[in-house]
């Protein structure tokens, strides 16, 4: 241009909102004055203008903005090119193919308000139509010597859709009038901190900068640049981290992306995916990508035209995909996630009897964590056992309930559907049992001034054989065959274990071939140093082998000594990882073996020095563990066996703060993430609930009851509910300052009622008294069947009793059943559909020992 000449300003009417669309590249794009914002917070933007097609600009400017990965949009004096010094036609060609916008600068450069209206429109209609041969739509035109008036602008707008003048300015957002673009000149007295301003005006304000050059050489013309001066200017705004478009990107940019396609539309799991449209401007920033709710994390490109991106995971399926730039966000296209199909590799527990509520773990893999889950067992010729509480922890491991009221025994199928319906089956995977044959016990020990027996439950109206298995520390197991009177107690006291094994620490299997119900406990005592009477600790067995085990109680210190013992029943070794969740710390796992058909004993301060823990025990085979703990040289101790899985609630009958008692209740958190916990007490006054917590991910908490408002001098139960599954333990202790000495018992609680208990052990006179707790969660009242089965089987007694909602009784072996000597208690809810929680405690010596322990829950046999 030959000077620079200020337009004759025009008065702008106000117009409807600029509407950019991607057939703005084939001459399509609406024109308009005052463009409407769709986002807030606009973006700087700088775009590169070159006037006159001088040759000097693809010789010298075009390899400057390539080094610099700049674009131009060259308004094109179209009667120039192929003249001497001016751009040849191959040079336009070469423009476009590199990415660079063509614009008209008319065809004879004359000052357009001094011509009729019939060479006015061949200005405008013949540049426009001769580069439309290279380039498809010319968008943008630029006033020769930026002179102008409402004339012209009026004619511009009817071929057009930008006009750029040569106006000193800066464009705001919302851009008022697309034909009255201004700009900042470059003359050859332009400094490179001049242009550095200008883009830090830009930054500041949020505003669109256009530059307008015209030569790129060293012939010193007054709006001409050396190539020297425009490297240094471009080094500036690359510097700024302004993003650089063409005129007609950054209009479109301003008026929002377009999104015209996604391949592919449907893909697996972290799928590459393109996005082809426009508009969608730099990378960084506020601009994103959106697959339904979820922003895309990782980006492999991104250009004005096109995205490469990885589909995020755990998205439901279609899903619409958006562009969001800070001027807008695109229309949508669909996309679905094509997930695999889950499989199953194992649950635990395999297996639950007949009319309880089991809880399981699943594991496998491609299990997926949004939407509707469904689990299910099946079995040929029964109705499906849809799962309950299905709680997917991630996509190789989930939790669910099932509820075995009237299933019929046998192998179960375990099926498991994500919510996009592709689901898988493992057969045989979950066996549901209606009598528990078989019974394991990881303790156990005659050495080391132990005396361990074992007590048999026979609540059969018929005789009953049953193979006990001792599995001694390195010692060969030794089988020995029993006989179990009808509705009977039988114990295989010490001696009989000593004469089987001799002294060694050993576990226990208890099998009936015959599949018979039975229930099975152990007792061990033991006289401590100085101590005035021996102390003992009891626990059930447990009726399977899991993987996993869990044991909320635990302490190395205080005096306290803690075991883990685990019971390897299986033909081969088993790597066993103890997970140690310490008290006001952390998780801390530690790995052990196991060897075959035999048990193992893990010292939980040589593990993690002094602490309180609770343990989590995961094994490659299906193991039994069981915890001890003792105090005070091994004056007194407790045990208990763990749980196979956690549960959503977990109930507790016996508790006291009265009659010399402190009660502390325990409670594990296994889970990956915080639990919310809520702790109910079943008082004689009626329920009193603790205010809610948090426990922290894979943590453990201990509540000392006596210490609980409201609590003090009365007998109670607990049920403890978490917001993820949890599992909580009990411990009692008292007699501290007593000429007897400090004595404790403790157990595992339960994740549900059930219908009907046993308890094995149980002995009254002598020195001995035996209690029965029963707890009803129910908020109408029950009535309870107490059973008393001697020895051998005659004499037995049966007492039915009522017990309040949302309360507890305590029942006496002498005191309700009139007993003197030993027998095996039975308590059965039969109050239809009813169940109850239910627990026994014996203490010997002036209760200067004692032990506890939750009952064998069990289905009622016919």
């Amino acid at each position: 241009m030959e000077g620079l000449i200020s337009g004759v300003r025009r008065t702008v009417a106000p117009a409807a909102a600029c509407l950019v669309l991607a057939a703005m590249l084939m001459g399509g794009w609406t024109s308009g004055a005052a463009r409407t914002a769709s986002a807030a917070g606009p973006q700087a933007l700088v775009s590169l203008s070159f006037d006159d097609a001088w040759k000097s600009i693809v010789t010298n400017g075009v390899p400057i903005m390539d080094a610099h990965g700049m674009k131009s949009t060259q308004f094109i004096l179209t009667g120039a090119v192929d003249q001497p010094d001016r751009m040849t036609s191959q040079d336009l060609a070469d423009l476009v193919a590199g990415g660079h916008e063509l614009g008209s600068h008319s065809v004879t450069h004359a000052d357009l308000t001094t011509l009729t209206p019939e060479q006015l429109e061949v200005e405008l209609t013949a540049s426009k139509a001769f580069l439309e041969g290279f380039q498809s739509g010319v968008p943008g035109f630029a006033s020769p010597y930026g002179i102008y008036n409402d004339t012209t602008i009026a004619a511009i707008e009817q071929y057009y859709q930008y006009h750029r003048t040569v106006d000193p300015g800066y464009n705001g957002w919302p851009i008022a009038d697309d034909y009255l673009l201004e700009v900042q000149n470059i003359e050859v007295t332009t400094t490179t901190a001049e242009v550095a301003g200008w883009v830090a005006d830009a930054q500041a304000n949020g505003e669109w900068l256009v530059i307008v050059y015209h030569q790129v050489d060293e012939g010193g013309a007054a709006y001409s640049v050396t190539p020297a001066n425009f490297d240094a200017q471009l080094a500036e705004i690359e510097n700024s981290g302004v993003p650089v478009m063409t005129m007609r990107d950054a209009l479109g940019y301003m008026g929002g992306p377009a999104l015209d396609s996604i391949s592919p539309s449907t893909g697996p799991v972290g799928e590459t995916v393109t996005l082809a449209g426009n508009y969608f401007g730099p990378d960084g920033g506020a601009s994103y990508v959106s697959f339904g709710s979820q922003q895309v994390a990782e980006y492999l490109s991104w250009t004005g035209a096109e995205i490469q991106c990885v589909a995020p995971v755990n998205m439901p399926g279609p899903v619409p995909v958006t562009v969001t730039t800070p001027f807008g966000t695109s229309d949508s296209r669909d996309y679905t996630v094509d997930y695999p199909p889950p499989t199953i590799t194992s649950v635990s527990p395999s297996s639950a009897r007949q009319g309880t509520a089991a809880s399981a773990q699943v594991a496998g893999t491609g299990f997926e964590t949004f939407g509707s889950t469904v689990v299910k067992l099946r079995k040929p010729g029964q109705a499906d056992l849809v799962a309950t509480g299905v709680l997917v922890e991630s996509d190789t491991s989930l939790r669910c309930g099932f509820d075995l009221a009237g299933a019929a025994p046998g192998a179960w199928d375990l099926f498991v559907q994500n919510p996009d319906g592709k689901s898988a089956t493992r057969a045989g995977a979950f066996t549901v049992s209606s009598v528990n044959s078989t019974w394991y016990l990881a303790e156990g020990s005659t050495a080391w001034g132990f005396s361990t027996y074992i007590t048999i439950l026979n609540p059969n109206t018929e005789r009953v054989a049953a193979n006990v298995t001792f599995m001694p520390v390195g010692g060969a197991n030794r089988t020995r065959r029993v006989t179990l009177p009808a509705s009977s107690q039988t114990t295989l006291g010490s001696d009989y274990i000593l004469g089987s094994i001799g002294q060694a620490d050993f576990s226990t299997r208890v099998t009936c071939p015959g599949g018979q119900a039975v229930a099975v406990d152990r007792t061990m005592s033991w006289t401590g140093p100085g101590a005035p009477a021996p102390e003992g600790h009891c626990s059930v067995g447990a009726t399977a082998p899991s993987g996993t085990w869990y044991l909320a109680d635990g302490s190395s210190a205080w005096g306290f000594e803690t075991w883990t013992c685990v019971q390897n029943p299986d033909s081969s070794a088993a790597s066993v990882v103890l997970t140690y969740m310490v008290e006001g710390s952390g998780p801390l796992s530690v790995r052990k073996t196991v060897p075959a058909r035999s048990r193992s004993t893990f010292g939980m301060e040589a593990d993690i020095g002094r602490g309180d823990a609770s343990v989590q025990v995961s094994s490659d085979r299906p193991v039994v563990a069981e915890r001890t703990m003792y105090r005070n040289e091994r004056r007194e101790g407790q045990e208990s066996i763990g749980a196979a899985a956690p549960g959503s609630d977990f109930y507790l009958a016996e508790g006291t703060t009265a009659w010399g008692f402190t009660t502390y209740v325990v409670i594990q958190n296994p889970n990956s993430e915080p639990n919310t916990v809520t702790v109910n007490y079943m008082t004689p006054g009626g329920t009193l609930a603790q205010q809610p917590f948090e426990m922290p991910a894979r943590s453990r908490k201990t509540i000392r009851a006596n210490d609980v408002p409201g609590l003090s001098s009365t007998d109670f139960s607990t049920r403890v509910s978490g917001s993820r599954p949890l599992v909580a333990e009990r411990s009692m202790f008292w007699g501290e300052g007593t000429p007897l000495g400090e004595a404790c018992h403790g157990s595992i609680g339960m994740s549900s009622p059930h219908s009907t208990f046993y308890f094995p052990d149980g002995q009254a006179g002598g020195g001995y008294e035996t209690w029965t707790v029963v707890a009803n969660p129910n908020d109408v009242p029950v009535q309870v069947m107490i059973s008393y089965l001697t020895p051998t089987g005659d004499g037995n007694l049966h007492h039915v009793e009522s017990v309040p909602a949302g309360a507890r009784r305590t029942f006496g072996l002498f005191e309700h059943g009139g007993i003197t000597g030993r027998a095996a208690i039975a308590v059965t809810c039969v109050t239809p559909g009813k169940s109850v929680t239910a627990e026994r405690s014996m203490y010997w010596d002036g209760r200067g020992a004692g032990t506890d322990t939750i009952g064998a829950a069990a289905y009622q046999p016919q």
